[in-house]
């Protein structure tokens, strides 16, 4: 699986949601707080795991086509611009 990074930023996220159903219950919300705490660890642990110290470049990269429409309209974007540039 290598999606561990976007999981070490998520789990936490998600434990809001229990936190703020438990707001009134100190006690239920120091659990709900130690239950994502542990969660978080174990998959810090896990991604430890994975990296392998001799290996060259970066290790545990996610990568993700993010927004391909409008990389695909900035590009045309700036091909018409350096045209109107080019004209003048």
């Amino acid at each position: 699986m290598t999606n561990v990074l976007s999981l070490l930023v998520v789990i936490p996220l998600a434990g809001l949601i229990p936190l703020f159903l438990f707001r009134g219950d100190e006690r239920a919300a120091k659990q709900v707080a130690i239950t994502t705490t542990f969660v978080e660890l174990v998959v810090s642990l896990w991604m430890l795991a994975q990296f392998v110290p001799g290996e060259a470049g970066f290790q545990l990269v996610e990568r993700v086509e993010w927004l391909p429409r409008a990389s695909a309209s900035a590009t045309s974007s700036g091909s018409t611009a350096s045209r109107c540039c080019s004209c003048r």
